[in-house]
């Protein structure tokens, strides 16, 4: 089930990406949990189910439930739009929020946080 719903997040756009490890330019490339904002029924019901769950973001891979997902990065300034291997039309945004914070933007102004974990 946590799988299911690992793989439906990174489609829906839940996946990220972080610790910079010296040598990447890209901010996702590390590994995220998501944590709850409170006030937002969507991103507390998201952070509850995956409480315990790490995204991990390479510079050509997303992992998330222990799968590895191949992906593309195309940078917009503060967001940074990450497209699963062929699917080149629906990327999953990301807005980076600090160093240790992004955000997932979905529709209707939604949002999803995560806080980069130290390795």
């Amino acid at each position: 089930m946590m799988r299911r719903i690992g793989m439906a997040l990174a489609l829906m756009g839940t996946v990220l990406l972080g610790a910079c490890d010296g040598g990447s330019d890209n901010p996702l490339v590390g590994s995220w949990k998501m944590v709850p904002e409170k006030g937002n029924a969507l991103s507390e019901g998201i952070g509850f189910l995956m409480q315990n769950q790490t995204l991990i973001f390479t510079e050509d891979s997303m992992i998330t439930a222990g799968e590895a997902t191949r992906v593309t990065y195309e940078a917009e300034g503060d967001r940074i739009v990450v497209y699963p291997e062929g699917s080149s039309n629906r990327g999953t945004v990301y807005l980076v929020l600090g160093e240790d914070r992004i955000a997932n933007e979905l529709p209707m102004g939604q949002r999803v946080i995560f806080q980069r974990v130290e390795q």
